[in-house]
């Protein structure tokens, strides 16, 4: 019971995210300009953003843990990038893989 419960709450919640997407075809666009009380106000438009760019990384090894770093620069002006995501995969001298974690 509890299986088909879990499996009828996905499908609403996927349903959901589906009818809460917009389209391009079926929303309606901004124009240049707004009226607001007579006056015209200038709309934003949307800005390509651009991809984070790492600057630097390196790792160390120390009581047998892999620590990591990234140094990420935002070349993006007018967009802040809140909780960057990256894949850490550490590979042996044979290029094995020994290891893979997500950060946030």
């Amino acid at each position: 019971m509890k299986k088909i419960f879990s499996i009828i709450v996905v499908c609403l919640m996927m349903v959901s995210m589906v009818a809460c997407g917009s389209s391009s075809a079926s929303s309606a666009k901004p124009t240049a300009t707004q009226a607001k009380g007579g006056v015209a106000s200038p709309v934003k438009t949307q800005t390509e953003v651009k991809a984070l760019e790492v600057k630097d990384s390196g790792w160390v090894v120390k009581n047998g843990y892999l620590f990591c770093y990234i140094d990420m620069f935002n070349p993006n002006e007018d967009v802040a990038i809140q909780f960057p995501s990256y894949r850490v995969t550490a590979r042996g001298e044979n290029n094995e893989v020994l290891g893979t974690q997500d950060q946030t």
